[in-house]
């Protein structure tokens, strides 16, 4: 399967920060041989404080300077 650059570059940095994340909707599906064509990229993350704290570092790292979100 193919992911955009953008899409692998994220997905890196979760794993690298150790970001608690599941990949949902249609690459999910893709990865399970159903693939299915969409614009997006779909994650479910888990919500408590410290990981929060680290995916709202890799958005930073990733480009969104300000979120405006806090844990």
């Amino acid at each position: 399967m193919k992911l955009h650059p953008d899409f692998k570059e994220f997905l890196q940095l979760l794993n690298a920060h150790h970001v608690k994340y599941l990949l949902v909707g249609g690459y999910a599906l893709a990865i399970h041989g159903y693939p299915r064509s969409t614009g997006d990229m779909d994650i479910w993350y888990q919500s408590e404080p410290d990981n929060i704290d680290r995916l709202l570092d890799v958005l930073r790292q990733f480009g969104f300077s300000s979120t405006g979100l806090t844990a």
